[in-house]
């Protein structure tokens, strides 16, 4: 390493301590054990002289400070991270919407590289990935305590190559899968069309900037289609723009409402979103259906029609991601995404690890949510325009009667006269979702008249940051 750029880091450290020490005076009136935090900053600096002089090898200092900086962020939480060039580079890819990747959202939990959804109509979504999926290896390589964009870099590369993943499902399930990267184009809202006895139904895969607009477009086709009440599916369902995720719950509330709000330390990061006045669209009984890899931007929604009583949530408990990252630059090119503020529903109840219970539970076993998933993907084939593709878990072998079965489907058909019986799929949720919906019609429940327009919460000191 070159002696101006050596100087420049150990500038920068210089700097970070002057930083941190000025924030760790400010705060020398909350607590008298901070007043030995100014001693243990010039541990640093002191760490790394001793280990470039005494380390057996000659050791790259950018390497040690970016170490350090690495360190800090993860002895936090799951969710903040320093950055460096390369993953700040992948940042701009996040957020540009187009990439070549599986269409996973990933965290880290318990050391673990964990999959929170995978996307719908994606790589990983047709293999049969599914929230809670451990990611033990990619390729030949394990990953001992891994870093998250590292992780991120290599699950990534050109359309068409393949990538190997080993997961741990459940206590002790490995699992295998063999998955093609692909330029990774989310549809925000996939499918919207009336079902039985009036009842809309409108599946949102993300929240995108445009997927406020898109929705209000669609409910506006399936009102004047005569639906007199609606189902809105959030399953599998990342999440996405805090923003968007307001805005859609919006469109059901009318105004004064508070739908969600942050709490951080600092008085820009705890804000309150409340429903603008009059509510878009109209008041017809409404139902949320959400699952375990619903996260984010999904709980906000379901969070608020629960909790202000606009709608029933059906399902499962959903993910648990109720966090606020904020890119903040350290200069150089460097970035640290830190965890600044967590999400309240409407009712003070923090989402953040233990995501949102539904008024009304309904578990499917993984045989059911394939079954669903490929029927969803079938049912969305053609408007996605993409080629079909059956979910499958590679490592499973056929069951012995599958390997036994001696004639096909079209030869027992020949020699028989008539096709084979096959049970067909029912998505339990979503049938729970239409029976209670009926329900509510059929005694006379046309609108929701718990919910009047309201007055706009005002934050409290607390929320302000105060």
């Amino acid at each position: 390493m070159g002696k101006k750029k050596l100087l420049v880091i150990i500038g920068v450290l210089v700097a970070v301590n002057f930083i941190v020490g000025m924030s760790v005076l400010g705060k020398l009136s909350e607590s008298e054990s901070d007043s030995k935090a100014l001693e243990k900053l010039d541990l640093i600096p002191q760490a790394i002289s001793i280990i470039r002089n005494n380390y057996v090898d000659a050791v790259d200092t950018e390497k040690l400070v970016y170490g350090a900086l690495r360190g800090m962020a993860d002895a936090l939480d799951l969710h903040s991270q320093f950055m460096d060039i390369p993953d700040v580079k992948n940042l701009e890819v996040d957020t540009s919407g187009t990439f070549g990747g599986l269409g996973i959202e990933i965290t880290k939990r318990e050391g673990f590289v964990t999959v929170v959804s995978a996307i719908f109509g994606t790589p990983a979504y047709k293999k049969g990935l599914m929230a809670g999926d451990r990611i033990v290896k990619i390729d030949d390589e394990t990953l001992h305590n891994p870093d998250l964009n590292d992780v991120v870099s290599k699950l990534r590369g050109e359309p068409g190559t393949d990538v190997v993943l080993t997961v741990l499902r459940g206590q002790g399930t490995i699992k295998t899968f063999t998955l093609t990267r692909a330029i990774i184009k989310v549809p925000s809202i996939v499918e919207s069309k009336v079902l039985e006895d009036s009842i809309g139904y409108v599946k949102v895969t993300q929240f995108q900037e445009g997927t406020p607009l898109e929705l209000h477009e669609r409910l506006n086709d399936l009102e004047q289609q005569g639906i007199d009440s609606l189902i809105l599916d959030l399953r599998d369902n990342p999440g996405g723009l805090l923003v968007s995720a307001v805005k859609v719950a919006d469109l059901f509330l009318p105004g004064g409402h508070v739908i969600v709000s942050t709490k951080g330390r600092q008085r820009t990061q705890s804000q309150t979103f409340t429903s603008e006045d009059p509510g878009t669209h109209k008041m017809y009984p409404m139902a949320v259906l959400i699952n375990n890899a619903s996260a984010s931007g999904s709980e906000i929604v379901a969070g608020a029609i629960k909790d202000l009583k606009r709608g029933v949530v059906i399902g499962d408990r959903s993910y648990g991601k109720g966090s606020v990252q904020t890119i903040l630059r350290l200069g150089q090119g460097l970035a640290i995404r830190l965890t600044t503020a967590k999400y309240y529903t409407p009712n003070g109840t923090s989402i953040q690890d233990i995501g949102v219970e539904p008024n009304v539970t309904v578990k499917v076993t993984l045989e059911e949510e394939m079954q669903r998933r490929l029927q969803k993907y079938k049912t969305m084939e053609e408007a996605l325009g993409e080629e079909k593709e059956k979910p499958e878990e590679e490592t499973e072998k056929p069951s012995a009667k599958e390997e036994t079965l001696p004639l096909t489907e079209k030869e027992l058909e020949e020699l028989t006269g008539k096709k084979p019986e096959k049970e067909e799929f029912v998505d339990q949720p979503l049938q729970r979702a239409i029976e209670i919906l009926k329900a509510l019609k059929a005694v006379g429940v046309d609108k929701v008249a718990s919910l009047a327009p309201g007055k706009a919460v005002e934050p409290s000191p607390e929320e302000k940051g105060e």
